[in-house]
């Protein structure tokens, strides 16, 4: 699923987080998910499509090594 096509309100706490950093939000880490929102669309307007796209790929998952 890409994140791009997401609302704001289906990211996770983490991925608001991430966004809220590039958009410059202050003190960020302590928000909780309501008021990252809400900040975020303050700041940077409902133009986040780009910022989200550039920032957001999925990341391969963890796999242990195989030892046998």
């Amino acid at each position: 699923m890409a994140t791009e096509n997401l609302p704001l309100e289906e990211l996770t706490l983490r991925q608001l987080r991430r966004v809220a950093s590039e958009c410059a939000v202050s003190r960020y880490s302590r928000m909780r998910k309501e008021q990252l929102i809400a900040e975020i669309k303050k700041l940077a307007g409902f133009s986040l499509r780009p910022l989200l796209h550039a920032q957001w790929k999925p990341k391969p998952k963890w796999k242990p090594p195989n030892l046998m």
